[in-house]
């Protein structure tokens, strides 16, 4: 199965057809959040880093990884 584009994915869920007068602005402002939210998220590599570098020596990595990981 083919993952669909962000920007497929905003045209399904406000196409003009549904939204004729503002389906244009919902899409942007669809696409623009999500990468906005994509800036947000870290990967493992970085937070491994950020633990590393202000750990508590009382914590494992995999302890403060699954508590802190985005769900």
């Amino acid at each position: 199965m083919k993952q669909e584009t962000l920007e497929e994915a905003a045209e399904k869920l406000y196409s003009d057809k549904l939204y004729p007068m503002y389906g244009g602005l919902r899409r942007d402002a669809f696409i623009n959040g999500a990468k906005w939210q994509q800036e947000g998220s870290y990967s493992q590599e970085d937070l491994e880093v950020a633990f590393i570098e202000g750990r508590e020596s009382s914590w494992s990595f995999n302890d403060w990884f699954i508590q802190f990981k985005k769900k």
